[in-house]
């Protein structure tokens, strides 16, 4: 990831993969404003590629990638304003983050909630979406506490 630390840094596109730069695509803007994100694709040389284009390196620093995803706190906002009760996120939350980084990213979201959008459309599918969602232990029981 970089930043750009130009007041406008710019773009420019890449003919035929060679070293020549040519002038941007007309109607894309030819220029990146100060603090710009740009998760770098490629370095060559002077230039960095990134999603817009070419720019040249010395108008850009390192930065640490920003974080992607909900934190905990995020998250269980989220899944109580759809009607989950609060003393479910931990263990919900703890499902979701399949890659254990500390966040739920959209992925990992999209899965956890796939059977719920699902399962609107069918009664069955609903309570057993419900179902799987509640029970804790994976063995196919809820505890009365849970019920």
């Amino acid at each position: 990831w970089m930043e750009t630390t130009a007041p406008r840094t710019p773009i420019h596109s890449l003919a035929n993969y060679s070293s020549n730069l040519a002038k941007i695509e007309d109607g894309l803007k030819p220029y990146l404003s100060r603090g710009s994100r740009l998760r770098v694709l490629k370095k060559e040389g002077k230039w960095v590629l990134h999603a817009k284009g070419w720019s040249p390196v010395h108008m850009l620093r390192e930065i640490v990638a920003p974080v992607q995803g909900l934190t905990f706190d995020a998250f269980s906002t989220l899944v109580q304003a759809c009607g989950i009760e609060k003393r479910f996120c931990t263990s919900l939350f703890q499902r979701a983050d399949v890659d254990k980084n500390g966040y739920v990213d959209f992925p990992e979201l999209m899965t956890i909630l796939a059977p719920l959008r699902r399962a609107a459309r069918d009664p069955i599918s609903q309570a057993t979406a419900v179902f799987l969602l509640y029970e804790e232990t994976n063995v196919g029981l809820l505890s009365i506490e849970m019920a």
